[in-house]
């Protein structure tokens, strides 16, 4: 099995989690945001990332890939409701992460502006994602008060608890992102979430230290995305 992705976590991550939970070996393939923006991309279906490479085909976007292997694997429900439940948290997430990373800094903040024409606008950004994640983590934390489990959905994992620590984390990463600049504590109002992340942070500690390794550019990766990739200098 080989794994297509970048340098950092993002949407390959959950795959990763899933596949070290599973002890099922794999190899990192990294590709590097220059050779992807000049013309790698085209190389793969949809010319998106991740790409799970597995008994001599490819196979294509995150949460696709999750089910699939969720389903190889055992992490993706038999019960009808809890599938649902699952697939309805994993795609808002999904929407989520689209929302803080296409929709506002791309759209409405980087695209065709210079590097010194954004830095001012910091704030603003800061101040515009934390109130997106507050409203996420709303919607969550009622979901998680209602339901009572012990992971995302029923009390075993599934691939929703794979696809949730990777957005919660990618929240927590904004205070590496923006050092000093973001002081929010984004579960400070969410306490079962903050509970639920920090239990699967936990669980996961040794995988994490694993393919941390592999994550430890994730501050130099994004900065140079945000200031170089998606701006004219």
């Amino acid at each position: 099995i080989k794994l297509h992705y970048f340098a950092y976590r993002s949407r390959g991550h959950p795959i990763k989690l899933l596949l070290k939970n599973a002890k099922v070996p794999y190899e990192d393939v990294l590709l590097e945001f220059p050779d992807w923006m000049k013309g790698k991309k085209a190389e793969y279906e949809f010319g998106v990332l991740p790409v799970l490479e597995m008994e001599g085909k490819q196979f294509s976007q995150t949460r696709a890939i999750l089910r699939l292997l969720g389903r190889k694997y055992g992490y993706y429900p038999k019960d009808e409701l809890q599938a649902y439940e699952v697939d309805c948290l994993m795609d808002a997430f999904d929407d989520w992460l689209h929302t803080v990373a296409y929709k506002y800094f791309i759209d409405r903040i980087f695209q065709g502006k210079t590097k010194e024409e954004v830095e001012p606008n910091f704030p603003l950004v800061i101040d515009t994602i934390n109130k997106i994640i507050q409203n996420s983590i709303a919607s969550l934390e009622g979901r998680l008060t209602n339901s009572g489990s012990k992971y995302l959905v029923g009390n075993s994992l599934t691939i929703g608890d794979f696809m949730f620590h990777t957005f919660a984390g990618s929240f927590t990463s904004l205070n590496t992102i923006f050092n000093e600049d973001w002081n929010c504590d984004n579960f400070d109002k969410a306490p079962k979430t903050k509970a639920l992340y920090e239990r699967l942070t936990e669980e996961f500690q040794g995988i994490l230290e694993e393919i941390g390794l592999k994550d430890a550019i994730i501050q130099y990766q994004i900065k140079q995305t945000v200031l170089k990739i998606l701006m004219k200098q």
